[in-house]
């Protein structure tokens, strides 16, 4: 009875999400998000990848690409699914190591990145078409829980925003389509993580990129979602440590205006 009436809440909470999500758009003359997607681009379109059995699954999926997925396909691929795989993981699991502090790598982060925040993601919304109908992107709601900065000062902590990655699974012709970034993890609803965020032109909306998203995990340390090579950050398991140096990396960042 339990496990019926969570699933019952979950179905609820989901359905609640998307409709905001529905009401928001059908009421905003806003630039869709499907848009920011275009650097995904495949010669076949969805409709074309969906009757081509060259992206069905045979066998079973590289075991380091399941943290990449989303959660309904991580743990049990679908049967008949046709896979999109943008990126490739690294074979070598050494990291180049960034003796600077800041790290160049935050500090990079910082300077392209219009906001970075705390959040724990809400809800995940249906995963829609990009604008070029090659890929699928998938809209989070995330919570505020704290601004690290904000550069245009348009998220205040304690909103709601609706954050958008790469991935995700449709059905289409009958068809799952599942598509993956192979650069970086799924985030999870009800996880905490810290985001540096792209604001959509146009929109309040905002888009994530691979190496740009850090899980916060419940013992106060913080793991990169990157599954790619990627620089070591001395600081990245103590999360007052990481924050501090997030801080010093947006500093820097601006003085080298």
């Amino acid at each position: 009875m339990l496990r019926f009436l969570r699933r019952v809440y979950a179905i609820a909470a989901l359905s609640l999400c998307a409709s905001v999500w529905l009401i928001a758009q059908a009421h905003s003359s806003r630039p869709s998000p499907s848009s920011a997607f275009d650097d995904y681009s495949s010669s076949p379109s969805l409709d074309s990848i969906a009757t081509s059995p060259q992206y069905a699954l045979s066998g079973k999926l590289d075991p380091t690409l399941l943290p990449a997925l989303p959660p309904s396909e991580s743990t049990a691929p679908s049967k008949g699914a046709h896979y999109i795989i943008e990126g490739t993981l690294s074979s070598d699991p050494s990291r180049e190591h960034d003796s600077s502090y800041p790290t160049s790598y935050l500090v990079n982060q910082a300077s392209v990145s219009d906001a970075a925040i705390i959040g724990t993601v809400d809800c995940e919304l249906p995963s829609r078409p990009t604008g070029n109908n090659a890929f699928l992107y998938t809209p989070l709601r995330v919570y505020v829980e704290e601004v690290l900065f904000d550069k245009d000062q348009g998220v205040a902590q304690g909103s709601t925003i609706t954050l958008v990655r790469p991935g995700g699974r449709m059905v289409i012709n009958g068809v799952p389509i599942v598509a993956a970034d192979a650069g970086f993890a799924w985030q999870h609803v009800g996880d905490k993580y810290i985001f540096f965020l792209h604001r959509l032109v146009g929109t309040r909306q905002y888009r994530i990129y691979p190496g740009g998203s850090f899980r916060l995990t419940t013992n106060a340390t913080v793991t990169a979602d990157a599954l790619s090579s990627s620089p070591t950050m001395q600081s990245l398991g103590y999360q007052n440590s990481f924050l501090t140096e997030i801080s010093d990396a947006y500093k820097l960042s601006q003085g080298a205006k």
